[in-house]
């Protein structure tokens, strides 16, 4: 079983809000891999749109992405790109 690692900062002014949150957990719903997203302790399924919302990750807090899977690898660098991009706001 493949896994990934990465480590991302939330760039965007609005920090994980609920479209960007939406946006982390449909592209995280495209992977078969289990995918976890973590701030400090909390960790939350990132399928979870929900999950994504309590960890209220604001401009500049760090985030974990893990994957287990046979997509691993792929899952981590789409979440990365859209993390990066600002979700794309």
């Amino acid at each position: 079983m493949d896994a990934a690692r990465r480590e991302l900062v939330i760039p965007n002014e609005k920090g994980l809000h609920v479209r960007a949150a939406t946006a982390l957990a449909r592209t995280a719903g495209r992977f078969a891999s289990q995918i976890t997203v973590a701030r400090g302790e909390e960790r939350v399924d990132a399928k979870s749109i929900m999950g994504l919302l309590l960890l209220t990750a604001s401009q500049g807090t760090t985030i974990v992405v893990e994957a287990k899977g046979g997509d691993a690898t792929e899952a981590v660098m789409a979440i990365g790109e859209l993390v990066e991009s600002g979700f794309y706001e």
